[in-house]
Order: structure tokens, then sequence, then C-alpha cells
């Protein structure tokens, strides 16, 4: 009887592993996606930055200004990319997101040090994510009492007997409390967008496949064009209404203010609520069932999630994510819409990440009319 009943069950059982060892969906997500989540959380993952794009304005070349910014690199946090005069200069690189501190060395800075006047040097950083910053706040914070150990002897051994030669000042921009919802809401209305656009595209495909619904759509003179544009106009309408929501809750609730241009803000999420469409498009032309598309689009949007920056400082992700990080839409809209919100940007600085998504969307648009032709066939 006991043997009987083992014998019903391992049947069942032998005929579940022959189907999991033919089903490549199951198979990926048995162990292709957990290995590449262990493999992409394990390499991506860092709360604590270092070499961070740094531009230094100054008028002097002496040896206290060299070793003062030797010992900002000594730090491990700081990446001097630049050196100039132009203060306008700085703060455009700033504003655009293409360094997160500018450090302003005040002219005489050498003459005022040698006198004992403790000249301040400013630092100016982007504090819309407080983690990536908050560390190498604290390293130049010790710098002042030691930076100049070795330069500070024989006559000017007076100086090093002081508490500090010289003054950091530093100034917090576009997020002067560390407020962290000022970082994850402008994240999180940008991945909402995405997430759930790509998800119903995907499962709205699926679902006539499943109800059989779909066939009726192949005696039709539509098109692949006709049947992917249709599909999208009502989700795209959708998504709007969606972002309106998101910025109200983030405005009202969560006090997270808008300094830029709305209109042009909403002007730029055309095209990145298009790739999203267009991506579950995609996806739903390589998947048959809703919990394949949407297995797929989760997967997906893990690896997005991972490498934009939205869950850990962009800085600290490894440099070949970073490159993988720009072909996605979701790193290029992160920084649209946190330079909208929290620092007024405008067009000539959000360009550089608006040409991407619109490049995206072409290819995505193309690709995913070639596979819904395939599908259709």
């Amino acid at each position: 009887m006991i043997k009987n009943e083992f014998l019903r069950i391992w049947s069942i059982a032998k005929k579940e592993i022959i189907q999991i060892r033919r089903d490549f969906l199951i198979f990926s997500w048995l162990i292709i996606i957990p290995v590449t989540q262990i493999l992409l959380f394990g390499a991506i993952i860092n709360t604590n930055p270092k070499h961070l794009p740094t531009v230094v304005i100054t008028s002097e070349d002496t040896p206290f200004t060299r070793t003062l910014l030797q010992g900002l690199k000594n730090t491990s946090y700081f990446s001097i990319e630049t050196i100039t005069r132009d203060e306008q200069q700085a703060a455009r690189l700033l504003l655009s997101g293409k360094v997160l501190f500018v450090i302003n060395i005040p002219p005489n800075f050498t003459r005022d040090l040698i006198r004992g006047k403790h000249p301040h040097v400013l630092i100016e950083a982007d504090a819309s994510d407080p983690v990536a910053v908050s560390n190498a706040f604290r390293a130049a914070s010790e710098l002042p009492a030691k930076v100049f150990e070795h330069d500070l002897q024989g006559p000017l051994s007076y100086l090093a007997s002081q508490e500090a030669p010289f003054i950091f000042d530093i100034q917090a921009k576009y997020n002067p409390e560390y407020i962290p919802q000022y970082n994850t809401i402008p994240g999180l209305i940008a991945l909402l967008i995405f997430s759930t656009l790509t998800v119903l595209t995907a499962v709205s495909i699926n679902s006539e496949f499943e109800r059989g619904t779909f066939e009726t759509l192949l005696i039709t003179p539509l098109t692949p064009a006709n049947i992917i544009f249709g599909k999208v106009i009502p989700y795209f309408i959708l998504g709007y209404f969606l972002l309106f929501i998101l910025l109200a809750i983030a405005y009202f609730i969560f006090s997270i203010p808008f300094h830029g241009s709305f209109l042009l803000f909403l002007l730029l999420v055309a095209p990145y609520s298009i790739s999203s469409l267009r991506t579950g498009l995609a996806i739903s032309a390589i998947t048959r069932t809703q919990f394949a598309a949407v297995g797929l689009t989760n997967a997906y949007g893990l690896v997005a999630i991972m490498v934009s920056g939205f869950l850990f400082p962009f800085t600290g992700v490894p440099h070949w994510a970073q490159s993988i990080s720009q072909v996605i839409p979701l790193t290029h809209f992160l920084r649209i819409t946190r330079n909208s919100m929290l620092k007024g940007a405008g067009l000539d600085i959000l360009w550089p990440d608006t040409w991407p998504i619109i490049l995206f969307s072409v290819i995505i648009i193309f690709f995913g009319i070639l596979l819904f032709r395939r599908t259709l066939d």
C-alpha cells in the first residue's frame, strides 16, 4: 500500500522533473535568474562610493594648494577632474551632475594661510543624493588639522600649533537638510512610470493570447504597426494620469519641490513613456503567457533598478555596470526627474539624458514591430 502510494507520487515527480528540464522558463526562474541576481547584488551594491568627480576653482598654483589638492585625493573620496578659474563653468558642471563637488580655493589663499588668517575654502556639493556625499564630507572635515603637517615646519611651525590653518565651509546644495525623500521620491516616480507601463502593456497582449481573442485581430486588415500603436495609446494616456497623481503626492504629502519647468518635464515624459510601453510590447512578443511576461519584466526591471542609481549612488556602481546602464531609459529619466524637480535644470542640461531615451524608443519600436510581425506569422 505504502509502496504504491510512493510510486504514484514518484511518477508525478518524475513527470515534473522532465517538464522542468524541457521548459526553459521554469529553469531560468529556478537557476539563471537567482544566480544573476546574487552576482548583480554582490558586485553593484555600494553605499560608500569613492573617487567622486570634483572640480576645483583656484587662481593659485603654490606648494600649499598642491598639498591641499593631494590631501583631498588621498581621502579617496575626491577625484579632481577639472581645475578652473571659471565659477560659472563649475556651477554648470555641478548642476548637470557631471561633478558632485566644487571646491573653491579663494584668491590669496597661501598669503592668508601664512599670515595666520585662517582662510575659508568653500566646498559645494550636490546633496540631492545624501548617501553619495556624506562620507566625503566627513573625510574632508578632518583635513584642515593635518593636511599641512609636513609643510608647516621651520619658520612656519607657529601655524602648526594652532587649531587649523584654514577652514572648510561645506554647503550642501539642492538638499541642504539631507532629506532622504528628496532623492527617493523623484526616483520612485521614474521607476513607477517605467514598471507600471511595461507590465501593463506586456500583460495586455498576452491576456488576449490566453483568452483566444487575439485571433480576431488576425482576420482584420490591420498591420502590426496599427495594432501596436492602437494598443499603447490608452496606456500612454494612463501613464500621464499616473504621473499627475504621483507628482501631487510628492508635492502635497512629502513636500518635494518642483523647481524646473513643469511643461518641459511633461514633454520629456513622452519619449520615456513610449520607451516603457514599447519594451512591454517587445516582451509580450517573445512570451505567450501573462506569467512569463511578468517574470521577464521583473527580471529586466531588477537589472534596470540595480544599475540605474535608484537604490544606490550611481557613482558607486562599477564602471562596467555604468556602461550597461547608459542604454536603459530608467537611468537617464532618473536624472531628468531629479534635475527637474530639485535643481530646476533647463533643456540644455536635460538634453544629454533625453536623446538616449529617444534613440532607445526608436530602436525598440523597430524591434517591437519586427518581433510582433513574426508572432503574427
